[in-house]
């Protein structure tokens, strides 16, 4: 086990240590953890909370974290990231966003000087609502090239066979073991706030 977090605890302020894999460095405001969620308020139209475990490294990291919002939004959708490998401020990220009409979007991206999307695919067959919790999966395997591969799921439903998204990538300088972590986005098109991204029974080992 890499890392690992039931978010059983209390925190005012940031997400405080995981249960495995050290403490959370939190970047943006509204970040907190109580009533066994972490959560990320995003208080306004582009605001972002980024939170990540750095003692944990790894080149073979397989992730898995439910993640839910409290209320719907317009424009584009908030986001969630489960991001697989960050090196420096570049990593490779899969990204579940909520569509006004329950619509899901999966996303695998690259972070290395601006966003590359790697594979977006709507994910047919699965409509989310505020509170319906889905459990997103990301695999991040192997150097140059890295594979990325990612799929969601509602929570408690049985777990896809296949990959919803997946392709790979060698850019320099992400071709080495990186940390772990998770981001909560609210496009800047977005109506609606705050709107809180709720996060929950994360788990990262090596395949």
């Amino acid at each position: 086990m890499l890392a690992a977090d039931e978010f059983e605890r209390t925190v005012a302020s940031g997400f405080g240590s995981a249960d495995t894999g050290g403490g959370w460095t939190v970047v943006g405001s509204g970040a907190s953890v109580g009533v066994g969620r972490g959560r990320m308020v995003l208080g306004q139209s582009g605001a972002q909370v980024t939170a990540t475990l750095p003692t944990v490294a790894g080149t073979a990291v397989d992730a898995v974290v439910d993640a839910s919002i409290d209320r719907a939004a317009t424009g584009s959708g908030p986001a969630l990231s489960l991001v697989g490998r960050r090196v420096g401020s570049a990593d490779y990220r899969a990204r579940v966003r909520w569509g006004a009409d329950g619509a899901v979007t999966l996303t695998t991206v690259r972070v290395s000087g601006g966003e590359t999307t790697l594979r977006s695919v709507p994910v047919a067959g699965l409509t989310a609502a505020p509170g319906d919790v889905l459990r997103v999966r990301l695999q991040v395997t192997g150097t140059a090239p890295t594979t990325v591969r990612a799929r969601v799921w509602r929570a408690g439903a049985t777990e896809p066979t296949t990959w919803a998204a997946e392709s790979t990538d060698a850019t320099a300088g992400l071709q080495q073991a990186g940390g772990v972590g998770l981001v909560g986005y609210l496009p800047g098109s977005a109506t609606g706030t705050p709107l809180t991204v709720a996060v929950d029974h994360l788990s990262v080992v090596a395949p």
